[in-house]
């Protein structure tokens, strides 16, 4: 009988997730005002900051034990990988953050210590 095979082949399909596809999933998640988020296993590239729901309170971000990392895209655009307004007792662990920066890069620098602000 060849039903159950194929019936195996097609669920089998469904276990590798598109890696690509992991931005979305991780920002549904971050919808959520409490509870755990856990990020996907592997590299996950973001195009913009992940942002906690306004209000959120007593909130995990962690990785995967097998290891996660959030990959700043090349157009990424955000002041950084992970925001939150109003939000309270988040706790963000086990996972890295990478990306090159470098087209941020200013030429403008603080002004010495015998300079004020105001006078730049």
């Amino acid at each position: 009988m060849v039903f159950p095979y194929v019936l195996a082949l097609v669920s089998l399909a469904g276990c590798h997730e598109n890696p690509k596809d992991h931005e979305g999933r991780v920002r549904a998640e971050f919808q959520r005002m409490t509870g755990s988020i856990t990020l996907p296993p592997g590299v996950t590239e973001i195009h913009q900051p992940l942002q906690f729901a306004r209000g959120a309170h007593d909130i995990d971000l962690k990785g995967d034990p097998a290891g996660s990392t959030l990959r700043l895209a090349m157009d990424f655009h955000g002041s950084a990988a992970v925001l939150g307004a109003n939000v309270a007792n988040a706790r963000l662990e086990g996972f890295q953050i990478i990306g090159d920066r470098s087209v941020l890069a200013t030429d403008l620098y603080l002004p010495p210590s015998n300079v004020s602000f105001a006078d730049t």
